[in-house]
């Protein structure tokens, strides 16, 4: 009996697996059109490379972060766990790239974000993510 029933289990789990493996989007998103993707341009690399220029101040990032984030992510960067993310102490450029990643649609999973980095310029993204890097 328990031989049958651990067989039939490894059936299941197995057809499963193969089922999934062959899901081209998990549910989730869709897969960007190839004009989508020539719109990126450019892939951005770990160090920043690939990032539109900037030329924000970490003051004009303060006034930015209270007037466009502080509601969702706290005064002080740490967020709401589980709700919004901890932004205090985040590597600038990585800030930077999911803001223009927010900003030109390539990132869908948070339509808040989306609309508010639609908002921010390149100047004020690099600004925003510069004060954030400080945060404490």
């Amino acid at each position: 009996m328990w031989t049958r029933s651990a067989l039939a289990l490894a059936i299941v789990l197995a057809g499963a697996a193969a089922l999934a493996a062959q899901s081209p989007r998990f549910g989730v998103g869709r897969p960007p059109t190839p004009d989508e993707v020539r719109g990126l341009g450019a892939a951005i690399a770990p160090d920043g490379g690939g990032l539109p220029d900037g030329s924000g101040s970490v003051a004009e990032g303060r006034t930015v972060y209270a007037a466009r984030c502080a509601s969702c992510h706290g005064p002080s960067g740490a967020g709401i766990p589980a709700q919004y993310p901890r932004l205090s102490g985040q590597h600038a450029d990585y800030v930077e790239a999911q803001l223009v990643a927010f900003r030109g649609g390539v990132r869908r999973n948070n339509p808040a974000m989306a609309a508010i980095a639609a908002k921010l310029g390149d100047r004020e993204i690099k600004a925003v993510a510069d004060y954030v890097a400080g945060l404490r």
